[in-house]
Formats: structure tokens, C-alpha cells, sequence
């Protein structure tokens, strides 16, 4: 994610008596990692967006050592949504679902080979 944000700070200089702002326009560069993405996906097939969710805030400030430079910590809140193709094997139970609580459903029967590098702690971990 690019974008940039405004930094304006009031200051007061002269013994309080003159006041200004200074003002900076801040550029960034977020990387948001895909670490959820199976690594032979196919990058192409993908549309991804990201949004701002919350204004960029300062949650503190401070003046360096020398006195020559105000120092920023500011939080930034992204929403990102990836939409990509994927196979789901779906279980039609032609009698509905009162017919599933004894029986075991095989899904590896309909395995291709196409998944032996998924990760498999992936679902325990967006579960958690």
C-alpha cells in the first residue's frame, strides 16, 4: 500500500510569545504480506484491494536529544482483501443432513494431487 499523510505541528517559540506550524507531507510504503496465500497460486488470478480504516494518528511525540528534531510515532489501520480463484469440493448429501451424523465422508477420494503443498496448520491457524 502507497500513500501519503499531513503532519502539522503547533509550536510556540520567543518565550511563548510567537507561535507557527510546521508543516510535512509524510510518504509511506506498507507491505502487507500474503502469508495465508498458497505459494503456488497463481498471482494473475488475484485482485487485491486495501483501504484506509482509520486516519494515520500520532500516539507520541517527542523532541530529539539535540533539540533539532521532532520525533513521531504514528499508527495506521489498513483493511486488504484479496480475491483469487480456488477449488472447494463441496458433499451434496441428496438426503439432507440428518443422514450425515454416523457416516464418514471421504474427501481425499476426490484428491487430484493439485494440494500436497497447502499448508495444513493454515485452517488451525485462522481458527485461533
Amino acid at each position: 500500500m502507497v500513500g501519503t499523510y499531513d503532519v502539522n505541528i503547533w509550536y510556540s517559540y520567543d518565550r511563548n510569545t510567537k507561535t507557527d506550524v510546521a508543516k510535512e507531507t509524510i510518504s509511506y510504503v506498507e507491505v502487507v504480506p500474503l502469508h495465508y496465500l498458497d505459494k503456488r497460486h497463481k498471482p494473475s488470478t488475484a485482485e487485491v484491494s486495501a483501504i484506509a480504516t482509520q486516519e494515520p494518528n500520532c500516539v507520541e511525540a517527542s523532541i530529539s536529544p539535540h533539540g533539532d528534531e521532532v520525533r513521531l510515532r504514528v499508527e495506521r489501520e489498513f483493511k486488504v482483501e484479496m480475491i483469487a480463484e480456488t477449488k472447494v469440493y463441496v458433499f451434496v448429501n441428496p438426503n439432507g443432513a440428518e443422514d450425515l451424523d454416523d457416516k464418514h465422508i471421504d474427501f481425499d477420494s476426490h484428491d487430484d494431487g493439485d494440494y500436497e503443498d497447502l499448508d495444513p496448520d493454515l485452517l488451525d491457524e485462522e481458527l485461533n
